[in-house]
């Protein structure tokens, strides 16, 4: 039995269902929006657990040798809908507001604490692949790990202060920004805004106030082109894309142009890299996601991210990998 925690929409999700279909695989979908109700969570002394739900009986989650489930935490976190304190349910006490507040608030660390220890135990590496705990992998982390095992990323600074990226910018001739972890997308007057990479110059700098808040910046690397490369369990799928030859996709691949989209081929990243790329995934401890990366005019390959959570269709279907089917028989 598998077992699946995402979204309602997720395409890559749907698609891994079908295959799952395709090859009688049984399966359980969990997504964000069902609630789960909780019912038990048992721990003994042989380094074993038992978890157990109300509302899908079919869920019943086993740390040992005869445990056949395999859970992909996919996207999304658990909807544990009873975790809510009955006020009405404590006999004979007189409540104030202080009282309820502070009944309230420890309900809600007990609840906090027992869903991050679920989280834990879905995230073992014998039933899970992927890490429920952390959403996405920390952008600073994976830089620093990166560094460690000698695989090249973009000079980075993290500051609040105008001075000290000014003294970047002048080590540094070309300096892009984007956000320390996730993309932001709001929707404002019927239109989807996002934060994309943004090249910066003097006028960008002149106009920042002497401290503010927390920003990510890079050296602007000139590319050949970039490569979206897919990993699970050491093995490794890419595809060049030459988002270089359009300025609306020269800085952030991720501005697509429907009109006249990149041209994208599948791609064979070196050995010695793949390597390196299933060490810093081990460190991470993330057994499948996608990791962007540059291919500079200096013949260099440069890792920018670590998503484990990122869509897969533009990355599977044109190239022909079918990694969606590759997850459904490896979870």
């Amino acid at each position: 039995m598998k077992i699946i925690f995402t979204e309602d929409d997720d395409e890559t999700a749907n698609i891994a269902t079908k295959w799952m279909l395709f090859h009688s695989i049984p399966f359980i979908r969990v997504n964000t929006h069902d609630e789960v109700d909780f019912k038990a969570l048992t721990i003994n002394n042989q380094n074993s657990f038992n978890l157990k739900l109300n509302n899908i009986p079919e869920f019943n989650i086993s740390q040992s040798e005869s445990c056949s489930q395999k859970i992909w935490f996919r996207r999304g976190l658990l909807k544990i809908t009873n975790n809510i304190l009955d006020i009405n349910s404590i006999p004979n006490l007189e409540l104030n507001d202080n009282v309820i507040e502070a009944l309230k608030s420890h309900s809600k660390s007990e609840f906090d604490s027992l869903a991050y220890g679920i989280y834990s135990l879905l995230n073992k590496e014998n039933i899970s692949t992927s890490n429920p705990i952390y959403y996405t992998a920390n952008k600073i982390e994976t830089l620093i790990i990166a560094k460690e095992l000698g695989i090249n990323i973009p000079n980075t600074i993290i500051t609040t202060s105008k001075e000290e990226l000014e003294n970047f910018c002048n080590k540094n001739t070309l300096v892009i920004t984007k956000g320390i972890q996730e993309i932001c997308l709001i929707e404002y007057k019927n239109k989807t805004l996002a934060t994309y990479t943004e090249e910066i110059n003097s006028d960008f700098i002149k106009n920042l106030s002497c401290k503010f808040k927390p920003t990510l910046f890079q050296n602007k690397i000139e590319k050949k082109f970039e490569i979206r490369t897919f990993y699970i369990n050491g093995k490794t799928y890419s595809m060049a894309i030459f988002s270089q030859s359009d300025k609306q996709t020269m800085l952030d691949f991720r501005r697509y142009n429907l009109n006249r989209p990149n041209r994208v081929v599948p791609y064979n990243i070196p050995d010695y890299l793949v390597k390196k790329i299933s060490l810093l995934m081990n460190k991470l401890n993330i057994n499948n996601g996608s990791i962007d990366l540059i291919y500079s005019e200096n013949d260099e390959y440069i890792l920018l991210e670590v998503n484990p959570v990122g869509q897969l269709g533009f990355l599977s279907m044109p190239n022909n990998y079918n990694i969606e089917e590759i997850i459904a028989l490896n979870i």
